[in-house]
């Protein structure tokens, strides 16, 4: 079974890593995070899904909420392997 969420973390002063929480994502199975970009003030996240299409949430500390109209679509016959966001 694939697992369709993103999960989110706190890093401790110790380095160690707690689970905050998971998300869901949006749209038709199979969705999987495939890779991901926090935009440069720290107030979106964006995931391109494995099987195709953008994922778009809104960052509020270790509250991420999906947009209204994600995943977005992408151009026919494309296969987004990354993300840079600037």
């Amino acid at each position: 079974m694939v697992n369709r969420t993103v999960s989110r973390y706190t890093v401790a002063s110790s380095g160690t890593l707690g689970l905050v929480g998971s998300t869901a994502l949006a749209g038709p199975a199979p969705r999987r995070a495939f890779d991901a970009a926090v935009s440069p003030d720290g107030g979106f996240l964006y995931i391109v899904n494995a099987v195709g299409g953008i994922s778009a949430f809104s960052v509020d500390g270790t509250t991420i909420t999906e947009l209204s109209g994600s995943p977005i679509s992408t151009p026919a016959g494309s296969a987004p392997f990354g993300m840079v966001v600037d």
